[in-house]
């Protein structure tokens, strides 16, 4: 491979490793939310 195509390759990954962190973060978000939800619950 040529360096053009090694530095392609390479922000490719990146990307895919932002989407991947950007799910994920949405994911924790959604049971920090829903823990919270039932903590706000058992407090009534």
């Amino acid at each position: 491979m040529d360096s053009k195509a090694l530095i392609e390759a390479a922000i490719h990954e990146v990307g895919d490793g932002n989407m991947y962190a950007e799910k994920a973060s949405t994911s924790l978000r959604e049971v920090v939310d829903g823990i919270q939800a039932i903590a706000d619950s058992a407090k009534k």
